[in-house]
């Protein structure tokens, strides 16, 4: 049974989004300028703790877009070249590292909604739009002309999200059709993509789905792993949690791995990370109630056989996790309309960073760099500072 998708929800989420990043703000103004640091609205909420005996802070900094649409795709090729994407048919470039930003108009798609991208270098991205029409578009000029690579013959499939290795294979996650989750390979960076046959795509359980809301439901490791973060109720539990599915690359049948978060219509896994080949993170939760902490993250450090709750939560829904690396140490930032939140020991426990909320965020590879996107065009750029 295939899940009925409406412009309500998501538009509940943006605007939900943009009065409480207005609200947060005024908030923070209020209960800081009394105290001399009214100079830190500009730039965002910082925070400060002390590591080995330094003290670290970071500050996520809010930059202008250029844009009203509501943002939820987003890809950091490095610490100069950022790609975004969303309602509208907007594509975005920054080749300033996110200090200013160019719109690469689509042809043709003024209404679109590009809910996912990745981009490789300056030149080549390839967008997602989840539907009407559920299409996979692909530019090698930095955006001046798209080619579309893929067309859903079902003009009302629903494509959530795809990921990609360094090798340029990506996999793409639509919603459920005749009872199983639809899939999509390529294996050249976005040119071709093939849909996979029925045997090989995992059954849905009743009320099973997957989320768009920012382009980081899949998760698809070097090594050839793939693992998609569900929302609605896990078929194989009682007790109305939600799950995660694994497929090795050489093996044939899905892994279920139980994950302790509610599942529902509007609950569930909104976003999965995957740290090293033990430990990965979730984080979801509720997005009609935004302000409930609980059921909004898990983690687990034994390759997934056993999931775990943060002894410390996150504020609220979170519709994003991403990951940074530099040497041995991580960092995983959580966004999502009421928040931001910042982990050091692989999603064990959460601190808040921000008030700022977004709906989806990403590291350069190397770390460099963070940006998250959000309600209303906007965009926020993590930086360090000692």
């Amino acid at each position: 049974m295939r899940r009925t998708r409406t412009a309500v929800d998501s538009n509940r989420i943006d605007s939900l989004g943009a009065w409480r990043g207005r609200l947060t703000i005024a908030r923070f103004i209020s209960r800081h300028v009394a105290v001399g640091i009214v100079g830190l609205v500009a730039i965002g909420l910082v925070s400060v703790e002390s590591s080995g005996g330094r003290t670290l802070g970071q500050t996520l900094r809010p930059v202008e877009s250029g844009v009203t649409a509501s943002l939820r795709g987003v890809s950091v090729v490095d610490s100069r070249i950022v790609w975004a994407s969303g309602a509208e048919g907007t594509v975005l470039r920054s080749l300033d590292g996110g200090r200013n930003w160019e719109r690469r108009p689509v042809a043709g798609h003024d209404r679109t909604d590009f809910r996912d991208i990745q981009a490789f270098d300056a030149e080549r991205a390839v967008i997602l739009a989840a539907g009407a029409p559920p299409v996979i578009l692909l530019t090698d000029d930095g955006g001046a002309t798209w080619s579309e690579r893929f067309r859903h013959p079902d003009p009302e499939a629903f494509l959530d999200a795809f990921a990609f290795d360094a090798r340029g294979r990506g996999i793409a996650l639509a919603d459920p059709i005749e009872e199983r989750f639809e899939l999509l390979e390529t294996t050249d960076a976005g040119r071709t993509w093939h849909r996979w046959d029925a045997e090989r795509k995992p059954a849905a359980g009743s009320g099973e789905h997957a989320y768009a809301a920012s382009g980081s439901i899949v998760a698809l490791d070097d090594d050839g792993t793939i693992r998609l973060g569900l929302g609605g109720p896990n078929p194989e539990s009682s007790d109305a949690s939600c799950r995660v599915l694994r497929l090795g690359r050489d093996e044939t049948m899905w892994r279920t791995e139980p994950v302790p978060m509610p599942g529902g219509e509007s609950a569930g896994i909104f976003s999965i990370v995957r740290i090293d080949e033990r430990r990965a993170v979730v984080v979801g939760g509720d997005y009609r109630l935004p302000d409930r902490a609980e059921g909004t993250a898990a983690w687990t450090d034994d390759g997934g056989d056993v999931w775990q709750v943060p002894e410390q939560g996150l504020g609220g829904y979170r519709s994003a996790v991403a990951v940074r690396r530099s040497g041995e140490a991580i960092e995983l930032i959580a966004t999502g309309p009421t928040g931001t939140d910042r982990s050091r020991d692989g999603g064990k426990s959460w601190h808040p960073l921000s008030e700022l909320g977004y709906h989806a965020f990403a590291f350069a590879p190397d770390g460099s760099l963070g940006i998250a996107v959000g309600s209303e065009g906007r965009i926020a750029r993590l930086t360090d500072h000692d």
